[in-house]
């Protein structure tokens, strides 16, 4: 009989001992199952950065910019182009 509290899962595989570097297969498919998750989120996050940075800028430019803010509206295009570039993939199969 084991002093192990009834919730600790005994039969996942231990990382190896023997000063090798190869990882255990379930944390390989788990890194890559989260590095998918990351890059969808991030291709989601570029495309809908990319559908709605108009609605910011547009009205910039009708309402007439001082010079002051001409390098924030450049900012403001230059974020539109780097959402435009990541997002470019979103919703494909």
């Amino acid at each position: 009989m084991s002093n192990a509290p009834p919730t600790l899962r005994t039969d996942v595989a231990e990382l190896p001992t023997d000063g090798s570097t190869e990882t255990p297969t379930h944390l390989t498919r788990l890194a890559e199952t989260a590095t998918r998750s990351l890059t969808a989120s991030v291709r989601g996050l570029g495309f809908w950065a990319a559908v709605s940075l108009p609605a910011v800028y547009l009205p910039l430019l009708f309402a007439g910019l001082p010079g002051v803010e001409w390098s924030a509206f450049s900012a403001l295009l230059v974020a539109h182009a780097v959402a435009l570039v990541v997002g470019n993939d979103y919703g494909d199969a």
